[in-house]
């Protein structure tokens, strides 16, 4: 996007150790950079939401819970930086907005970024924990299924081994007693139908 926004691309802002601009005192990273990733993630889902803390290498909820809680501990010293703040949060959401609807343009993904964002998903994933009698978590169950469903012998075989199953039975095994337990709740049934749209550009291919 070209004119007054263009300061808001947000690879200016990839890396936190070196601002061209100056922090305020006891702020973890510029203004302007906090700014575009509130206007980002605000109305962001999970998946879009944990895309762009990855990409400002914001490590997990906890870590974006600690930057937000030292801008408030700024903002209520330091008035003057929360006006400063808000003018930029209007900048970024301007951008934002005039990008695709509500939301900031997403870049397609091409085969790199695919495999990044199914690690990504992976990760995400690995320390859910199983629910209301599933043998797993229904988001961790949609990433498999997105990761291997219409592949090759050996993709599918590479993904069971991050999954932890052995083989092609272990696979069968989980997904019959995976449908029993969508057939009991209709919250994990939910839940399931939830991630496989959230999670849906990792499919490969």
């Amino acid at each position: 996007m070209k004119g007054e926004t263009d300061w808001l691309d947000p690879a200016m802002f990839a890396h936190l150790g070196t601002p061209s601009y100056p922090l305020p005192p006891r702020a973890p990273m510029p203004l302007e950079q906090y700014a575009a990733i509130v206007a980002r993630t605000e109305l962001a889902t999970v998946v879009e939401t944990t895309m762009v803390h990855h990409e400002y290498q914001i490590a997990d909820e906890a870590h974006r819970a600690a930057i937000d809680a030292a801008f408030e501990a700024v903002f209520r010293s330091e008035p003057q930086q929360r006006a400063t703040f808000q003018q930029h949060l209007e900048r970024c959401r301007q951008w934002r907005d005039r990008g695709s609807g509500d939301r900031a343009p997403q870049p397609a993904l091409d085969a790199t970024a695919g495999v990044s964002l199914g690690e990504l998903a992976l990760a995400t994933t690995a320390t859910l924990e199983p629910e209301h009698g599933a043998p797993m978590h229904p988001t961790r169950y949609a990433v498999l299924v997105l990761l291997t469903e219409g592949q090759t012998h050996a993709a599918r075989t590479e993904v069971h081994r991050r999954f932890g199953l052995a083989s092609e039975t272990a696979r069968a095994e989980l997904d019959e007693r995976f449908g029993e337990a969508l057939r009991r709740s209709g919250d994990q049934r939910a839940a399931y139908q939830r991630a496989l749209e959230e999670w849906r550009d990792i499919k490969p291919g």
